[in-house]
């Protein structure tokens, strides 16, 4: 059963939120806050070179192995 949301992730949606899986139209909105030193306050650790430049998290690093369909890749 939980294999379906793998491929099929749902979206929940509130008045006030929704929680979706990304996509690369998100990649402005997360450069604005991702940038930010202030937020990895808490985290105990600065930001990965991933976080700092969220475009690499919808580029796929190893095109040649055969994976399931993820909704970032497509």
């Amino acid at each position: 059963m939980l294999k379906d949301y793998e491929i099929d992730k749902p979206i929940l949606e509130t008045d006030r939120l929704i929680i979706r899986p990304l996509n690369k139209n998100d990649v402005a909105e997360l450069k604005e806050w991702l940038g930010r030193d202030e937020i990895y306050t808490y985290w105990g650790r600065k930001a990965s070179k991933g976080e700092k430049n969220p475009e690499l998290m919808f580029i796929d690093p190893r095109p040649w192995v055969k994976r399931k369909p993820y909704l970032w890749l497509q």
